[in-house]
């Protein structure tokens, strides 16, 4: 996993956020609160961890720099706590919140230079499964060392084509 770099996750707390999205769980069976388990699960996501046992690590390692933004009153959840609670989370709750945010980010970011880069994920064969491929067209920060948006290339196109739904998605319009 790698370190997170917290000055932009925080310029306008993740947390604040994360914590308007409604606790869909029965509230006496619950020992966490949402927006503690939402937020390390975003911040594991964000090391590049990959499960609810990724999760679990990231916060008993990270526990220092959890409690300075979560309360966690009854400690660490566990990784079949970040299961149930991801499993039966709406993803749209969550990409909304998420979205938001991220135009709060896109605002603090308004007088800087936004860079369109277009890839070829790695491990994306032409000859399987008959693909040509998985492209994908990344906005980005340098100055800040930030990804702000990316967007799927449509089969039979090119990143150019994707270029203006990712700026109309982004709404970068002082940038």
């Amino acid at each position: 996993m790698y370190t997170i770099n917290q000055n932009y996750i925080f310029q306008n707390h993740i947390s604040t956020c994360l914590s308007t999205i409604e606790d869909f769980r029965i509230e006496k069976k619950c020992s966490h609160k949402l927006s503690d388990i939402l937020f390390i699960g975003l911040m594991t996501y964000l090391s590049n961890g990959e499960d609810y046992a990724d999760m679990v690590l990231f916060a008993e390692t990270h526990e220092d720099f959890l409690r300075e933004h979560i309360s966690l009153p009854n400690g660490i959840p566990s990784h079949d706590t970040f299961n149930r609670v991801f499993s039966s989370l709406n993803p749209k709750l969550l990409g909304k919140c998420l979205h938001d945010y991220g135009k709060d980010i896109v605002g603090l970011l308004s007088d800087k230079q936004i860079c369109f880069d277009g890839k070829k994920l790695k491990g994306v064969s032409p000859t399987s499964r008959g693909n040509k491929g998985f492209f994908i067209v990344n906005a980005w920060v340098a100055e800040n060392r930030i990804c702000i948006g990316q967007m799927k290339v449509e089969e039979k196109s090119n990143e150019i084509t994707a270029i203006p739904s990712l700026i109309e998605e982004l709404d970068i319009t002082d940038a």
